[in-house]
């Protein structure tokens, strides 16, 4: 999404919506909660990078696990020579950690889409995957 679109729906949203959206942002811009790790699939960095393809790709973003593979084959840069620096960004994430690469460029309606995706958590030092 680019900035100025992201601004024009801050500009329509009322204060208190951002406020809950800035919220609900900001846990998935740090690592899962107790709470939160219990509930969800553990995987090993390992298994994630056997995810590493556009027909079946998966990022690790603040120790959480995403399944990106609808997005990624569907995204307009793949098609779009405008948008190729984007595809090949995605492309190269597959199977890594991308919290760096993702907290740096993406907007909160970025974050807020990227919760659909989550698949799982990052298996914790010594933890089997489950």
């Amino acid at each position: 999404m680019r900035e100025e679109e992201g601004e024009h729906l801050h500009a329509n949203s009322s204060s208190s919506e951002l406020a809950s959206n800035k919220k609900s942002s900001a846990k998935l811009e740090s690592g899962p909660s107790d709470v939160e790790y219990r509930k969800w699939r553990k995987f090993t960095s390992e298994q994630v990078s056997k995810h590493a393809r556009l027909h079946d790709g998966w990022i690790i973003v603040h120790e959480r696990v995403y399944d990106i593979t609808s997005f990624a084959k569907t995204h307009p840069g793949f098609n779009n020579a405008g948008q190729v620096s984007t595809a090949l960004a995605i492309a190269r994430s597959l199977g890594k950690d991308a919290t760096e690469e993702f907290t740096e460029i993406h907007s909160l309606t970025a974050w807020k889409q990227l919760r659909d995706f989550q698949i799982g958590v990052l298996a914790r030092e010594g933890e089997d995957a489950s």
